[in-house]
This record gives C-alpha cells, structure tokens and sequence, in this order.
C-alpha cells in the first residue's frame, strides 16, 4: 500500500448511530491516526462529531484517516462533523 490506497476493508466499530463524541475520543475507540474533513482540514480533538450508520477509515498520505462532512441543515442548528456516507468515500 502507498500514501492513497482507499478504504480499508471492514466497519469501525465506534458506538450507536446518532451518538456524538470528540474527535479525541473517536481516534482513541477506532485506532485512526487522523480525523478531518473532506476538504482536508484537521479537526481539534473537543469537536464534537455525530456517529453515521457505518464508519469507515481510508488511506490519506499513508495514514489512517476518517473523513467527515459538516452538515449545515436547519435542523442541527448550526453546523455538526457526521461521519462520511460510502457514497461519499467511494472516490478514495
């Protein structure tokens, strides 16, 4: 494997769907090496993220990596982190 091999196989196993925790608490239950956006900005460790019905990590300049998307829909009032959809990783 080199630095952008894609998703590695299999879940992570992270906690019940809907559940939001930091992303410090995220690296440390699944084990990845980096929490960011899509677009490539790194998240502090007290953000808080909203877990999705399946998590999955990719391969990102030869890291683990776990991709969120911000959601800014009325109802989370104001912006949430949410874990990537597979539709959403399948370009890794």
């Amino acid at each position: 494997m080199s630095g952008n091999d894609g998703r590695f196989r299999g879940h992570l196993l992270v906690g019940i769907p809907g559940e939001r925790i930091s992303a410090a608490e995220l690296m440390k239950r699944t084990g990845v090496a980096v929490v960011r956006s899509l677009e490539g900005a790194l998240l502090r460790h007290d953000e808080l993220i909203q877990i999705g019905d399946k998590v999955k990590a990719v391969l990102v300049e030869g890291r683990s990596t776990l991709l969120l998307f911000a959601d800014a829909s009325p109802m989370t009032q104001g912006h949430v982190w949410r874990t990537c959809t597979k539709e959403q990783l399948r370009r890794f």
